[in-house]
């Protein structure tokens, strides 16, 4: 049995001799060493045929076991041949991988922190510019408080709702809510672009104003007042209607009105998760002889539930920078930026506000211009590039009345410029590109190449101001700033008539 064991151990390691003396003969890539070629046939080599770079690789074959090489083949020598054989298969059995740090390994949890891979800079991709057309668009207004549409490109009007005093548009433009004057009393109704579907929204003995819509198009904001919504604000009495006003939403869902807050002017940010609104005022105005409580508040901002709630601006110390009112925040379009006026007061013989405007999770604000009386709240253009302002100047010292008072102003932001104050020159960061006198209102164009404004009846931009002093309905007038008004487009519009520029439906 021993015998026959030691002769078939001989007989393998003469196989295994065998073999690699014949791997070493035909192997073309062993360089020449000391070990004779004994068959004395030179090895071929086949030629290789240039691949086809568009042929697919050949499927290998399962049939044939297939040895790819772990390392280049080392030269063999005769007298250590079996041991070359022997060493070289335990070193492949017994050898552990190196370890490598991946490119992007994630941390091992209790482990070593693998080293961070590389920063790779990704150019950020530019969000693409809405387009912006009038095309279809459609500019509303009041014509003896009906609640009328004129179609931009035909010229064609579409008489909506009557009894109405404000109207308020959702984003696309194909809901709006209007406050319309119901048994006495303003409440919230609401209605197709079309004017179908009217319903009323409110029924209460309050007064509703200031409507503004949620961008999901579900939910109104609004003013509640138990003092009448005055015909055109001034001073005391934007003061009258704000210190008995709360602010309260509505789900059209539900039509359950729900409490936010005591106050006014209040609007929802742009994405719909944050809401500005103003403050009651909480004292007297130190320089009246009136007892007028107006002064001491703010502009407020909470989320959507009321909640978090912080002061964005505040007024009340009665000096040219505090003023003694904040009101009417108007945000841009992109939601960064929150803009609101600021009354002062009595100044060089009449009234004095700025608009000022700062970063809507920053607070307080920087002054974009100087205005007189009473200024409505803010209009963006859409691209958010220009402001449109409209100031009501009540206490004009000449006497002046009616449509004489009025002022639009169009604001170039981000551009540097001066004002003049009773207290000096103010730096201010927007420019004023342009002024029309004697416009009680103004809208922007979708496009926002354009504005619509309402000036009085008869008018002519030589005539002097004096010649507009009445309250008689007015026209709708195409504008780019710049240039005089030159195309009238309607006539019989209300004075002091909200207008608004909605893009097709």
């Amino acid at each position: 049995m021993m015998f026959y064991l030691r002769n078939r151990l001989i007989l393998i390691v003469l196989v295994a001799v065998v073999l690699l003396q014949a791997c070493a003969a035909t192997d073309v890539n062993v360089p020449e060493t000391n070990n004779a070629n004994t068959s004395g046939v030179q090895p071929q080599v086949q030629p290789t045929t240039p691949s086809d770079p568009t042929a697919l690789p050949a499927a290998p074959d399962l049939a044939t076991p297939q040895i790819v090489p772990t390392a280049p083949p080392r030269p063999a020598q005769n007298e250590q041949a079996t041991g070359a054989v022997s060493t070289e298969l335990a070193a492949l059995v017994t050898a552990t991988p190196e370890a490598s740090t991946p490119t992007n390994a994630l941390p091992v949890i209790g482990g070593d922190t693998p080293t961070p891979a590389p920063v790779v800079t990704v150019e950020p991709t530019a969000t693409p510019t809405p387009v912006r057309t009038n095309a279809g668009s459609e500019i509303l207004f009041l014509r003896n408080g009906v609640l009328t549409a004129y179609a931009f490109d035909g010229g064609q009007e579409r008489s909506l709702l009557d009894g109405v005093r404000e109207f308020a548009a959702t984003p696309d433009g194909r809901q709006l809510a209007a406050v319309r004057e119901t048994d006495g009393r303003l409440e919230i109704w609401v209605l197709g672009r079309d004017g179908s579907g009217a319903r009323r929204l409110t029924t209460n003995q309050r007064y509703e104003g200031d409507l503004a819509w949620a961008p999901d198009g579900l939910t109104l904001i609004y003013a509640s007042s138990s003092t009448p919504y005055p015909e055109l604000f001034d001073w005391e009495a934007w003061t009258a209607w704000c210190r008995t006003s709360e602010v309260r939403l509505i789900d059209l869902s539900d039509r359950l009105e729900r409490l936010l807050d005591s106050g006014c002017d209040p609007v929802f940010s742009p994405d719909g998760r944050r809401i500005a609104y103003v403050t009651p005022p909480q004292a007297a105005a130190l320089e009246t002889q009136e007892g007028i409580v107006g002064s001491t508040n703010a502009v407020r901002l909470v989320n959507r539930q009321g909640q978090n709630g912080w002061n964005f601006a505040t007024a009340g110390t009665g000096d040219d920078t505090s003023g003694l009112l904040v009101y009417a925040p108007a945000w841009s379009p992109d939601g960064a930026q929150l803009a609101y006026q600021r009354f002062v007061g009595y100044r060089a013989l009449t009234d004095i506000g700025y608009t000022e405007m700062g970063g809507s999770f920053q607070g307080g604000g920087e002054l974009l211009n100087l205005s007189l009386g009473w200024t409505k709240a803010p209009h963006f253009a859409p691209t958010g590039e220009q402001m449109a302002t409209i100031q009501y100047n009540f206490s004009d010292a000449r006497g002046l009345s009616g449509y004489a008072v009025w002022t639009v102003q169009v604001l170039a932001l981000g551009q540097s410029s001066e004002v003049f104050a009773p207290s000096g020159t103010l730096e201010t960061e927007a420019t004023v590109t342009d002024s029309l006198y004697t416009a009680t209102g103004a809208a922007w164009s979708p496009d926002a190449t354009q504005l619509v404004v309402a000036l009085p009846g008869g008018w002519n931009s030589g005539a002097p101001l004096e010649n507009y002093q009445s309250t008689d309905t007015g026209t709708l007038w195409l504008w780019q700033p710049g240039s005089t008004p030159s195309t009238q487009l309607v006539e019989g519009v209300d004075f002091g008539s909200p207008l608004l520029w909605l893009p097709a439906a």
